[in-house]
C-alpha cells in the first residue's frame, strides 16, 4: 500500500509545484502593439531603477493617455500550457502610479495600489516586497493564458488611467511580467485518487 500511495503522490507532485518566472520588460521583448516597432512612442526606458535595473516610464504629463499601447512578448514557454499572468509595476508613497494590462488589447484592466486610490474600477494588486527609496513594486493579476504554438504569450500594456486620475504625478512605471504554470487537471485528479485510496484502506 505504501508503495502505491508514494507512487501516486510522486506522479501528482511532478506537476503540482508551479514556480513563478519574472520576465523583465526590455528592448528585446517589448514593442509597439500597432506595428511591432521597437520605438515606443512616449515611453522612456530608464536605467538604474527597479527590477533588473530598468523601467519603462510613461510621460509625466496631464491627460488620459500619452504613451502608446505596447506589448511584451513572453517566450520560451511550453506550447499549449496554461499560465497565470501578472503585470509588475511600481508606485511611490502617497501617489497613484498605475498601468493598464491585458491579454488582449480589447480587454484591459486598470491596476494601481488600492490602498492609495479612490477609483472604483481597479483590479487587485499586491505588493511584491521589492522597494527602493519611497517606491515599491506591485503585481496585478491579469488572467490565465495558454502559450501558443511558438511557446509565447503576449501581454498588452498601456498607461491609460481611470477617470479622475489624469494628473501630473500619476505616471506609469512598467517593470515586466510574471508567469506561473497552472498544474494540469490530471495532476489534481491523481492527488484526489491518492486521498481516496488512503481513505478506503483506513476503513
Amino acid at each position: 500500500m505504501k508503495k502505491v500511495v508514494m507512487f501516486l503522490l510522486a506522479m501528482a507532485g511532478m506537476g503540482a509545484v508551479a514556480s513563478a518566472a519574472y520576465i523583465d520588460a526590455s528592448g528585446s521583448n517589448t514593442v509597439l502593439a500597432a506595428d511591432g516597432s521597437s520605438t515606443l512612442t512616449n515611453w522612456t526606458l530608464r536605467t538604474s531603477y527597479a527590477n533588473s535595473g530598468t523601467i519603462y516610464q510613461s510621460p509625466t504629463v496631464s491627460g488620459d493617455e500619452s504613451g502608446a499601447l505596447i506589448k511584451t512578448i513572453v517566450t520560451g514557454l511550453v506550447s499549449g500550457q496554461a499560465y497565470d499572468v501578472s503585470v509588475n509595476y511600481w508606485n511611490a508613497g502617497g501617489q497613484f502610479w498605475c498601468v493598464s494590462a491585458g491579454l488582449s488589447e480589447n480587454d484591459m484592466k486598470y491596476f494601481a495600489d488600492n490602498a492609495t486610490s479612490s477609483a472604483s474600477n481597479l483590479s487587485v494588486s499586491t505588493k511584491t516586497g521589492l522597494t527602493e527609496s519611497d517606491r515599491y513594486e506591485l503585481a496585478g493579476y491579469i488572467g490565465e493564458a495558454i502559450a501558443n504554438a511558438n511557446g509565447e504569450i503576449v501581454v498588452f500594456i498601456d498607461d491609460t488611467k481611470p477617470t479622475g486620475h489624469q494628473t501630473y504625478n500619476h505616471r506609469a512605471w512598467y517593470d515586466g511580467v510574471t508567469v506561473t504554470a497552472v498544474p494540469e487537471p490530471v495532476t489534481m485528479s491523481m492527488l484526489g485518487l491518492g486521498g481516496l485510496f488512503l481513505g478506503r484502506r483506513r476503513k
